[in-house]
């Protein structure tokens, strides 16, 4: 059997997940939507990472473990939602650590930062920036759908640490490709 992209009856702006349907402009589905842009946008960024010979971190294996703890958010987020009890599948402290762990690597490595850092760089420190802006996007609908479903301090805390290790990587890029960064000029 082939699978069916479309119903031909048009969807009249709900969306059915597991036996409920909900309108698609739902906080929820604007958590699934942000995390599913941030996971896509990661997906393009790993064509144009460039190989590296000495490594601090290896960011294409960094960049798959986010996309898969990526899918992880938005299976717990949709389990709270719509299961009594807690999800089966769960962002945990083990998720939380291996981020912060890859921070304090990068940090041990780049020049302590003295003030803001405009965007850009090399291209892989430039689309870790974006990503980083799509990763607060991500924790904003995170923290909205908490004020109507409560999700676990866990999942919210690693929303928390997704946007600073995305952003410790743009650094990182920019350290190894030998690209100063640059302050704003006010």
């Amino acid at each position: 059997m082939r699978t069916k992209f479309y119903t031909k009856n048009g969807d009249k702006g709900k969306t059915k997940l597991g036996k409920r349907t909900l309108s698609k402009d739902h906080e929820l589905f604007e958590f699934l939507g942000a995390c599913d842009q941030l996971n896509s946008w990661l997906g393009i960024m790993q064509t144009s990472i460039p190989k590296k010979k000495k490594k601090v971190v290896d960011t294409v294996a960094v960049v798959n473990d986010i996309q898969n703890m990526l899918f992880i958010c938005m299976a717990e987020a949709a389990g709270t939602y719509f299961t009594p009890g807690k999800p089966d599948i769960r962002i945990n402290d083990r998720h939380i650590e291996l981020l912060e762990d890859i921070v304090a690597r990068i940090d041990s490595c780049v020049p302590t930062i003295r003030h803001f850092v405009v965007p850009g760089g090399i291209l892989s420190a430039a689309q870790f920036d974006y990503a980083r802006t799509l990763a607060r996007t991500v924790e904003r609908t995170g923290v909205t759908l908490n004020r109507k479903k409560k999700l676990a301090p866990t999942l919210l805390m690693f929303l928390n640490r997704l946007s600073s290790v995305l952003f410790a990587l743009a650094r990182y890029e920019n350290y190894d490709a030998k690209r100063k960064e640059r302050a704003p000029q006010y």
